[in-house]
């Protein structure tokens, strides 16, 4: 990805990593809670 070619957001990857975590068990909207809670506990 480290190239002049790579375009942001790369949606496949996206992708992949979110049916990753989804076939784990892992809910985007606890994933994101959770990242909100560190970002509020770093914060500080």
């Amino acid at each position: 990805m480290q190239n002049s070619n790579f375009k942001y957001p790369d949606t496949a990857a996206f992708n992949f990593v979110v049916e990753h975590l989804e076939s784990r068990g892992v809910e985007l909207r606890e994933l994101s809670n959770l990242a909100m809670k560190c970002k509020k506990i770093l914060r500080n």
